[in-house]
């Protein structure tokens, strides 16, 4: 494994980084206009909003530790991870983000039923399917790749209460208690909120099934009469 790795995984700019401090460029402007009298007498190089989409946020590429990973297929975990460590210190902030991406591709500990490994996650066991980012560690202590991919997934024609649109991350869903269709959103969870990745409801993961939903959370808005003239459900 190459000794910059932890470098070249977090080379691309930060998520925000191209975003204006509005404070900053308001007073700026009222000191072009002469309007010093209502210029602030202090000014953070930080917007004052708290929304984690106003702020910075650690971004990378991992694609070099996936690609990583697919090579060393096969060869022991212990091997495979003490190389990953002999180049990476995880008392750093970024080399730790990385570790945790890090388990995030690799199962230490499936659970082998029927012969297939799966994950135990908070809706039970999961099947691993061959994705190019998901990895294993089986009962030998090599690092393995799952074999089979994930069904054809068949949306709208399986289940009348969802309607895939061109959108890839927008569904329509109905939730079928009281019969209120949604537009459903996937959107990526802010890092300081990962830890709650899993308060989606239960019956939109149901729905539209884990493997579509993965680790982003699902934004609900009930459609107007319009839109749903527009899809036809009316």
């Amino acid at each position: 494994m190459r000794k910059d790795m932890d470098k070249v995984l977090v080379t691309t700019p930060r998520v925000g980084s191209s975003m204006k401090n509005g404070e900053v460029k308001e007073s700026r402007r009222q000191e072009r206009e002469g309007d010093y009298d209502n210029l602030p007498h202090y000014s953070s190089m930080k917007p004052k909003s708290l929304n984690w989409d106003d702020r910075k946020s650690l971004n990378e590429y991992l694609n070099p530790l996936v690609r990583y990973l697919a090579k060393n297929c096969n060869r022991p975990w212990d091997k495979v991870y003490s190389e990953i460590c002999e180049n990476m210190d995880r008392r750093g902030a970024v080399q730790n983000h990385i570790f945790e991406h890090l388990f995030d591709y690799v199962e230490l500990h499936p659970v082998i039923k029927n012969g297939k490994p799966h994950r135990t996650g908070y809706r039970g066991l999961s099947r691993l399917y061959k994705s190019g980012w998901t990895f294993y560690v089986d009962k030998n202590g090599l690092l393995k790749e799952p074999r089979e991919r994930p069904p054809p997934w068949r949306g709208q024609k399986s289940n009348p209460n969802l309607i895939k649109t061109k959108d890839t991350s927008v569904f329509i869903i109905r939730r079928e208690d009281d019969g209120t269709w949604f537009k459903a959103s996937l959107e990526d969870w802010p890092d300081h909120n990962f830890a709650f990745v899993c308060k989606n409801p239960d019956w939109v993961i149901s729905l539209l099934g884990t493997e579509n939903i993965r680790s982003r959370k699902v934004v609900l808005k009930t459609l107007s009469k319009r839109e749903k003239k527009e899809h036809s459900l009316v």
